[in-house]
């Protein structure tokens, strides 16, 4: 997640067992942007999950 969010959502995320990953925060074309840093390792990782709501019809949908 961008190193940027607040503490308490990062606790809260390990508290729940969850393995949190910090990223700057960066352009969606960068090499560096979170999504094309996470997505490649939770194709590797068993029960994983990402939720890509950038490309989501329904994040369009709520837009108009």
């Amino acid at each position: 997640m961008p190193d940027d969010v607040a503490q308490e959502k990062v606790r809260a995320l390990l508290v729940l067992g969850a393995e949190v990953e910090s990223v700057r925060p960066a352009s969606i074309v960068d090499k560096k942007q979170v999504c094309t840093i996470i997505i490649p390792k939770g194709q590797v990782l068993p029960d994983s999950f990402f939720y890509q709501y950038v490309v989501s019809p329904k994040n369009a949908m709520q837009c108009y």
